[in-house]
Formats: C-alpha cells, structure tokens, sequence
C-alpha cells in the first residue's frame, strides 16, 4: 500500500516501482490517491490505483499485526 497525491503526477519513485512490478507479477502495490484518481494511466496489471488515504484504507489485519509505517510528505502539514 502507497500513498500518493494521485496517479499521474505526484507519485514518488514511480519508474522504480512500475519497473518493479512489470518484473514481478506474483507482487501487488495498491496506490492510495489522496486527491485524484485519473483514468487510463498505463501501468502493470498488479498496480491497483484506488481514493483515499492510506490510513483510511490500511486492513485492519495488517494494523493488527503492529506494523512499522513511515509516513513521508509536506513537514508544514504533517500532524495537522
């Protein structure tokens, strides 16, 4: 699960990623859109784009589990 601002412009490490997961099908990312989901993006098939922020779509069975989260973004904004 990754959060970004949406899909098409705003998204971090996003040759890296696409390049990972055109190479590893057996892997999934699910990108979380805080702002806007635009359609017909390319991307692998295992690159699922959804709205949203990442803490309102984490599963509870993965915060069950205690997970470690880095949060990354505007420092000015960060726990507002």
């Amino acid at each position: 699960l990754y959060g970004v601002r949406d899909n098409k412009n705003e998204w971090l490490y996003k040759e890296f990623l696409t390049e990972f997961f055109e190479q590893n099908p057996q892997n999934q990312l699910y990108l979380s859109c805080s702002r806007e989901v635009f359609e017909n993006v390319e991307k692998p098939n295992n690159i699922h784009f959804f709205k949203g922020y990442v803490q309102d779509n984490l599963p509870k069975s993965v915060i069950e589990k205690s997970p470690k989260i880095l949060l990354c973004g505007n420092k000015s904004a960060l726990g507002k």
